[in-house]
C-alpha cells in the first residue's frame, strides 16, 4: 500500500492543518505473535485489576476508617454541646455528612473490587481486623474455629454489620470495653458484638420495632443491622453480655456448596 500525499492548508476553528496520511504498519502474523498478543493483553488485565484492587485497598483501610471514626467523634462530642442548639444542630448535620460520605466510599470500593477477581480478599477475619478505632472504647476482635471462605459480598456485609453495631455502642452505650467475636460451626457462622454498657437487649427490641414504622430515619443504625440480616437470610438477637451490657448476635446458616468446602 502507498502513501497518499495531502495538500497541506491552513487550520480552521483551532483543527490543525492536514498532514501526508501513512499507512499504519500491520500486526505480525502467525500463531507465536497472536499468543503473544493474548499474553500482553492478559498481562495489562491483571496489573490493571491489582491496580484497582489496591486503589480499593487503600480508600477502605485509610480514607474509609478516618470518615468513620470521624463520624463517630463527632457524635461523641454532642452531649457535651446539647445545650447549644444551633452547634448541637450543626454537629448532626456533620454526622450525617460522614455517613452519607462512607455510603459513597463503599459503593465506589465495591465498583473497584468486582474487577479485581484475580486479587484474594482479606476475607472476614480480615477485614475485622480493620474496625475504625472508637474514641474510648477499648476493642478486642476474637476468631473461633475454622475460618470458611464466604462470598465477598456476604464477608462485606458482616463486617458492616459489626461496624454499625460498634458505632451504636459508641452513640448510646456509654461503654468502655467492646468485644467482637466471630465463630465458625459445621452449621454456620455467628458473629456477636458485646459490651459492657448500660445498654438493654430489651429497649433495643422495642426501639427496633418501633423505628421499623417510622420514616425519619430515627435508631437507622439497628434498622441498617436488620435489613442487612434479613438479605443474608441470618437471624439477629439481643441478649444480655457477660460483660454486662447488650450482646448483639448475628446467625447465619451456611452450607457446604454456600462456601465451597
Amino acid at each position: 500500500m502507498t502513501a497518499v500525499p495531502l495538500q497541506a492548508g491552513p487550520s480552521v476553528a483551532g483543527i490543525p492543518p492536514t498532514r501526508e496520511l501513512r499507512p499504519r504498519a500491520e500486526p505480525a502474523a502467525g500463531p507465536a505473535a497472536e499468543a503473544e498478543h493474548r499474553l500482553d493483553v492478559a498481562a495489562q488485565r491483571e496489573a490493571v485489576d491489582a491496580e484497582r484492587h489496591r486503589i480499593a485497598r487503600e480508600l477502605h483501610d485509610s480514607v474509609a476508617q478516618h470518615v468513620l471514626s470521624a463520624g463517630m467523634t463527632i457524635e461523641w462530642c454532642r452531649p457535651e454541646v446539647a445545650h447549644h442548639a444551633e452547634v448541637h444542630e450543626r454537629l448532626g448535620h456533620a454526622k450525617a455528612l460522614t455517613r452519607e460520605a462512607v455510603e459513597r466510599l463503599r459503593g465506589a470500593i465495591h465498583a473497584l473490587s468486582v474487577h479485581a477477581s484475580d486479587v484474594p480478599e482479606p476475607g472476614l477475619p480480615g477485614l475485622l481486623d480493620r474496625l475504625p478505632t472508637v474514641p474510648g472504647l477499648a476493642l478486642a476482635v476474637r476468631v473461633e474455629g475454622r475460618p470458611r471462605v464466604l462470598p465477598p459480598d456476604a464477608e462485606h456485609q458482616l463486617f458492616r454489620i459489626a461496624s454499625e453495631c460498634l458505632s451504636t455502642t459508641a452513640r448510646h452505650a456509654r461503654a468502655g470495653r467492646a468485644v467482637v467475636r466471630l465463630g465458625y460451626r459445621p452449621d454456620g457462622l455467628r458473629l456477636s458484638v458485646a459490651d459492657d454498657g448500660a445498654g438493654d437487649p430489651e429497649t433495643l427490641r422495642r426501639a427496633l420495632r418501633a423505628a421499623a414504622g417510622r420514616d425519619d430515619g430515627h435508631h437507622r443504625g439497628l434498622l441498617n443491622i436488620a435489613s442487612r440480616c434479613r438479605e443474608l437470610g441470618a437471624t439477629l438477637r439481643f441478649t444480655r453480655a457477660r460483660l454486662g451490657g447488650v450482646r448483639v448476635e448475628v446467625r447465619l446458616p451456611l452450607t457446604p456448596e454456600e462456601t465451597g468446602d
